[in-house]
């Protein structure tokens, strides 16, 4: 045991001369690996380490060298001989240099060719460095540590960051290596009211390393109210990175199962690199995975819970470059934490220990607020049916009420009892809106119901009171949103007609109710109007009635409008028994003699032709004979006496 401990000591001496400047193999492929990464990284980002940079041989020979140090049974020993040396790390990994971050001038959040709104929300969906939308992310987040400096919570509360992953600590449990900001941070996250997960730095090379990096994580945590897992941060080359995958599935297992078995989810960060390379077995795919990939997508093919996108965000309140993380749809959308005590029934991981007994489920009220649980996992961010109604979680696990949800560019509600409205119309805000069945806000969309028909605007809002041009037709709808049909509408001291169909008449003349009317290109019933079609004359009265079978008198003179409404012109009209006469202009004659068709008629004041009449002109006498002719050129008896008649007419 003596020997082992000197031999401990040497080995630990020779670590720290290392890390003081001595070139050794692991930090020079860290460093080789650091700047394959810079070379081979896209513009937008992929910050994956090749895979060429990891071999076998270096695999070994670190194993090699360790071996005394992983030896040992009395592994508590170990841990108080080498903490010294573990506080006086230094994170080293792809993001890492010397506990320094790496600069990524290549990052997708910062080149010049990334879109304007990258990592934005636009429409209800989140945008990519490249201008797409991100599939199935459902919330977008940070990650902090003391490298982020004081933030003001204040204005990132108010900011479009939906939850926080905080990093409570690295390595072993010893206060020293608590990160310096992590009370301040959770405790403001919590009077704030922001959804919060933590991390924690790992430096283990051993499973009793391990485990003591869990004591740590919850002696930190116990008593504050987690909303998103424990996540397990593996990046650290010179040390977790060195050994085998096998042993760091090993140091993995320990430290997740101690977390679980305290009652908290747990979950892995790597990037993907280390995820397709190293952590590669089965046990991996049962915990939640925070994959990094800074990249205009994330291309890693399993199914994950998070995505670290870029290093070099922005945000509101923190005045350094912050992380960029996605929740995205997935089964660990309702994998985090609750109130984050120690007595088993929070909600674990799916491949946890604690026994179904001591974990929620359904419904529970905490704060006035309520929560809904399932096995154990508080449900956040998620739409779910329950009991025949669809509920929404928000990202700290709330059910909401009186609600507008965005998703997938549609627009969803949820009622005061927080059900979501379906296959109903409802008033929101002094506002009709209709839901479909899915539950889908309908928008530039007809509804019928009842045999009556109803549109919801661009903005859904029932359409009332209006006419709209909708598919080339007017329509109107009434006080309460019915779409009229054969409906006479007045407005502004015009009439206007909706047929059948709920079309607005323009420039027609149609029959209603047994009327003709004529509606002008804005749909106004004309009265008291001309109309000229296909070189005839018609006219609507004061009612908007076509005038049909009638003489009128407008403008000064009688027209006479046959029984299809057409102003008869060069036309005789027989009426009671009388002859009357209509010229060119269709104005009736009267008081006047006219020649008609090589004959002289007389038309008197009613527009009367006169037959079998003398007529008195300028003192001279003629006469009309039976047919309404003017006698001319010629003697002819009348009442026994006999006349003669002049060219003109003339009695001679």
């Amino acid at each position: 045991m003596k020997y082992k401990k000197i031999t401990c000591l040497l080995v630990m001496v020779c670590l720290v001369a290392t890390l003081n400047g001595f070139p050794v193999i692991a930090m020079e492929n860290d460093t080789a690996i650091q700047g394959e990464l810079t070379d081979t990284i896209s513009y937008d980002g992929v910050n994956e380490k090749p895979e060429e940079a990891s071999t076998d041989t270096e695999e070994s020979s670190s194993k090699a060298g360790t071996q005394e140090i992983e030896e040992p049974a009395d592994q508590e020993e170990i841990l108080e001989e080498t903490a010294g040396s573990q506080e006086n790390l230094r994170e080293n990994s792809w993001r890492y240099q010397n506990g320094e971050l790496i600069s990524n001038s290549v990052s997708a959040y910062s080149n010049e060719r990334a879109a304007a709104n990258a990592w934005t929300k636009v429409n209800g969906n989140f945008i990519s460095s490249s201008g797409e939308i991100i599939p199935n992310a459902i919330a977008k987040g940070i990650d902090i540590s003391y490298h982020n400096g004081t933030i003001n919570w204040d204005k990132v509360k108010n900011s479009d960051v939906d939850f926080v992953i905080i990093r409570c600590g690295y390595g072993d449990n010893y206060t020293s290596q608590d990160d310096k900001k992590w009370l301040e941070n959770v405790q403001a996250c919590e009077s704030r009211g922001i959804p919060y997960g933590v991390y924690i730095y790992s430096y283990a090379e051993n499973v009793a390393q391990a485990q003591s990096e869990a004591d740590h994580v919850l002696r930190l945590i116990k008593g504050h109210k987690l909303s998103y897992p424990v996540f397990y941060d593996l990046e650290d080359e010179p040390t977790t990175g060195r050994h085998t995958n096998q042993e760091i599935l090993n140091m993995t297992r320990t430290f997740c199962t101690a977390i679980q078995n305290a009652g908290y989810n747990v979950g892995v960060y790597a990037n993907k690199y280390w995820f397709t390379s190293k952590l590669t077995d089965s046990y991996y795919d049962t915990l939640p995975k925070w994959v990094a990939q800074y990249n205009s997508k994330c291309t890693y093919a399993k199914e994950y819970m998070m995505w670290q996108c870029a290093d070099n965000g922005r945000v509101n309140g923190i005045g350094t470059n912050v992380d960029i993380n996605f929740l995205m749809k997935s089964s660990w959308n309702n994998s985090g934490n609750n109130s984050g005590n120690n007595s088993g029934n929070n909600s674990g991981n799916n491949s946890g220990n604690n026994s179904s007994e001591s974990k929620l489920n359904g419904w529970q009220m905490e704060g006035g607020k309520r929560y809904y649980y399932q096995n154990g996992f508080k449900v956040c961010n998620l739409g779910i049916k329950i009991d025949g109604y669809w509920y929404y979680f928000d990202a700290s696990g709330v059910m909401k009420q009186n609600y507008w949800r965005q998703k997938d560019g549609q627009l969803y509600y949820y009622d005061a009892d927080g059900h979501m409205y379906q296959n109903a119309g409802a008033q929101i805000d002094g506002y009709w809106y209709y839901f479909d069945a899915n539950g889908v806000m309908k928008r530039n969309s007809w509804r019928e119901k009842d045999g009556l028909q109803y549109y919801y605007d661009a903005d859904g809002h029932l359409s009332m009171n209006i006419g709209l041009l909708l598919h080339g037709y007017w329509h109107y709808f009434d006080q309460n949103g019915v779409m009229r049909i054969n409906y006479w509408r007045q407005k502004n001291g015009q009439k206007y007609y909706y047929d059948v169909n709920g079309h607005m008449y323009q420039n027609a003349g149609v029959q209603i109710d047994g009327c003709w009317y004529y509606f002008d290109a804005n749909g106004v019933m004309k009265r008291n109007f001309w109309r000229e079609k296909d070189g005839l004359q018609y006219y609507y009265d004061a009612d908007g009635h076509l005038s049909m079978n009638i003489g009128l008198l407008l403008h000064g003179y009688w027209h006479y409008f046959d029984q299809n409404g057409v102003m008869k012109i060069n036309y005789w009209r027989q009426k009671n028994g009388q002859r009357y006469y209509y010229d060119a202009d269709g104005h009736m004659y009267q008081n006047q003699g006219v020649e008609i068709g090589g004959y002289w008629y007389y038309f008197d004041n009613d527009g009367i032709m006169k037959a079998n009449f003398w007529r008195k002109k300028d003192g001279d006498r003629y006469y009309y004979d039976a047919n309404g002719h003017l006698v001319t050129n010629r003697t002819m008896v009348i009442n026994g006496v006999t006349y003669r008649f002049s060219s003109s007419g003339k009695v001679i």
